[in-house]
């Protein structure tokens, strides 16, 4: 009999700029690693970013920003870097978390392991709508 051998993918990190205003284009970065003993036997699937007004993934106040493609195998002990340019949601105004999950379609076979695909930001981001002044009645 031989040994099940499976992939773990794991993010491992999560960036984001500590505040914009809402609708500004900002760069997320997040990092993905298999940590098991096995390549994956995939070689695409989707990283999905959100962000949340909480620290908890999946709940109401979950808002989707996108899903990027990963191509590629990932043999045991390597990771790659994601990344996206992202308009933020016209009207979110707050602190929010960012969420990355790794493989949110289970395209990759992990057994057991899917409690690491899941990965948050640090530190909360702050998105601001953008102040305008209206000038006085007859300054025109």
């Amino acid at each position: 009999s031989g040994d099940l051998q499976f992939a773990d993918l794991s993010v491992t990190a999560v960036t984001a700029p500590a505040s914009a205003e809402s609708v500004a284009t900002v760069h997320l970065a997040w990092t993905v690693g298999n940590v098991a003993a096995a390549a994956t036997a995939t070689a695409t699937w989707l990283d999905r970013i959100t962000l949340s007004r909480n620290a908890i993934y999946g709940d109401a106040d979950d808002i989707f920003l996108t899903s990027v493609e990963h191509n590629g195998l990932l043999d045991p002990g390597q990771s790659y870097t994601g990344g996206a340019d992202l308009a933020m949601p016209l009207g979110a105004v707050g602190e929010f978390r960012v969420f990355v999950e790794t493989d949110d379609a289970n395209q990759i076979f992990e057994f057991v392991l899917e409690d690491n695909n899941v990965g948050i930001s640090a530190g909360t981001y702050r998105c601001f709508t953008k102040c305008l002044r209206v000038p006085p009645a007859g300054s025109r």
